[in-house]
């Protein structure tokens, strides 16, 4: 089964876009949901090349749920 995890873009140290290929590379039953405050088309666009989904912050618990 499909795991699906949350990391958000903006981390201390190493940013959810930089730590990403890591996830992809080391699990490879994990859809990654990207939380992020980005709200530009450009910008969303190319996380859904990447990333299962995304989710724009502020999000709440039902959101997350959906």
């Amino acid at each position: 089964a499909l795991r699906r995890r949350l990391l958000d873009i903006d981390m201390p140290g190493q940013s959810g876009a930089e730590f990403l290929p890591q996830i992809i590379n080391q699990y490879h039953d994990v859809a990654v949901i990207m939380l992020t405050d980005i709200a530009d088309f450009v910008a969303v666009q190319a996380l859904r090349e990447v990333v299962s989904d995304y989710a724009l912050k502020p999000v709440g618990l039902a959101e997350i749920i959906i």
